[in-house]
């Protein structure tokens, strides 16, 4: 806005109004609140000068109302038609603002009968029109694509369920910088769905790192699409859990060593092992007393939360063992297997049979677990919210919300909603 003629009244709104409209050059701002060029138009039928002929309003119901300059030629009588881009622009921008409230909203989980009920103390609006508004503004969200001259990547999959029907989410995250490659919703995830998934997001002619679950069936499919050019290192974290689902819920204590004794292979569990040995030798002296086992249970778990709460403290995660001695345990356990329960000695076999997947990492550099996408698959679609989609389009509105706030994160608001009251109280007529 090159010209604002001031009254009493807008006096005190000068810089509001001029940087609302400092794109706008060539207008000017009449004292009677008319947005209109300064310089008049040619009529395009008889290339004579026009003449200004009052002005017309546009408005958006309860919103904002624009006073729109008017031209028309004295001697044919043509009309100018008034230039609504000022008023598109305004509107542009006061959207962009509503839909990056309802992004934040959307991310934890607001549903959409709230965000409606919360628009009453700004701008009314039905769950339907907020609906429309949230897809509009997912689908003109700008995702840059990830392109690393390196493949190192976490690949995992979700289960989430639209009503009773299952889906599966497969998803892609570049293990350099923490940015997700691809995240898209299946029927299923047979052998061909996860080959087609790769090979349209990953280059099978460049060399592969990558990290997964220990699904028994990966390593074959991915010796298919990459052959010798692929590096695949199994989650031990995932391996843990097995391990640890193996011992069963209520088991003794000898069994609590067999199991500790396996997640020692990889990861540093001295001082649980240690500690449950003086257990096991007060349990000798206990054989009597039938809450003991209780007891020692509570005991032994108290000490396993005190070593991860120190570990918090100091900012340190588990201290996972040199090579040599994760070859020492393995072998150790390999000999005296006949000691361990059945499902431990699957486990041992199942360890030895995927040896080269689960130690890739002291090969290659790369990661030994997956959590990064884990902690994606938490943050963007909790457990017990992956059961309560009821559409398809929902599962992929909300994960492609996700990914956009991984890549590109949520950005401050140009403008506040007490600065847009303050703008529209401004341009309403009164």
């Amino acid at each position: 806005m090159e010209i604002i003629h001031t009254t009493f009244k807008n006096f005190s709104v000068f810089s509001e109004i001029f940087e609302l409209f400092s794109h706008a050059k060539g207008y000017e701002y009449t004292k009677k609140g008319v947005i209109r060029a300064i310089q008049k138009p040619k009529c395009p039928n008889c290339d004579q000068q026009c003449c200004r002929n009052g002005w017309d309003p546009i408005t958006r119901k309860n919103l904002l109302t624009l006073k729109i300059g008017r031209f028309r030629c004295p001697y044919c009588g043509h009309e100018i038609k008034k230039d609504t881009s000022l008023f598109t622009k305004i509107l542009d921008d006061w959207y962009d603002t509503l839909s990056n409230f309802f992004f934040r909203l959307t991310d934890r989980d607001v549903a959409l009968r709230v965000i409606s009920e919360l628009m009453e103390f700004l701008a009314p609006m039905s769950k339907d029109t907020v609906l429309r508004r949230l897809c509009l503004a997912l689908k003109q969200l700008v995702i840059p694509e990830i392109q690393t001259k390196y493949q190192v990547v976490h690949y995992d999959e979700q289960h989430p369920k639209k009503g009773r029907f299952q889906h599966y989410r497969l998803t892609l995250i570049n293990a350099i910088t923490g940015k997700v490659i691809a995240d898209e919703l299946y029927d299923n995830k047979e052998s061909k769905t996860v080959k087609n998934f790769f090979t349209k997001h990953l280059d099978t002619k460049k060399e592969l790192i990558i990290i997964t679950d220990g699904c028994p069936w990966y390593p074959e499919l991915l010796r298919d699409l990459w052959g010798n050019k692929v590096k695949h290192q199994m989650c031990i974290l995932h391996l843990n859990k097995l391990i640890i689902g193996d011992c069963g819920k209520l088991p003794t204590l000898q069994n609590m060593f067999n199991t500790y004794s396996l997640l020692n292979i990889f990861f540093n569990r001295t001082k649980e092992l240690e500690f449950l040995q003086v257990l096991l030798k007060e349990e000798k002296q206990n054989s009597s007393d039938s809450k003991w086992l209780k007891r020692a249970r509570k005991k032994f778990n108290n000490f396993v939360r005190s070593l991860e709460k120190m570990r918090r403290r100091d900012k340190q995660n588990h201290k996972i063992r040199i090579y040599d001695d994760v070859k020492k345990n393995y072998n150790k356990l390999v000999i005296e297997k006949q000691l361990l329960p059945k499902s431990l000695q699957k486990r041992l076999k199942y360890i030895g049979k995927f040896w080269k997947q689960f130690s890739m990492f002291y090969e290659v550099d790369c990661p030994h677990t997956n959590n990064v996408i884990e902690n994606y698959f938490s943050t963007s679609l909790k457990t017990h919210r992956k059961k309560q989609f009821r559409t398809k389009e929902g599962l992929e509105r909300k994960m492609r919300l996700s990914v956009f706030k991984r890549n590109v994160g949520f950005k401050k608001p140009k403008k506040t909603f007490f600065e847009w009251g303050k703008i529209f109280s401004i341009l309403n007529p009164s």
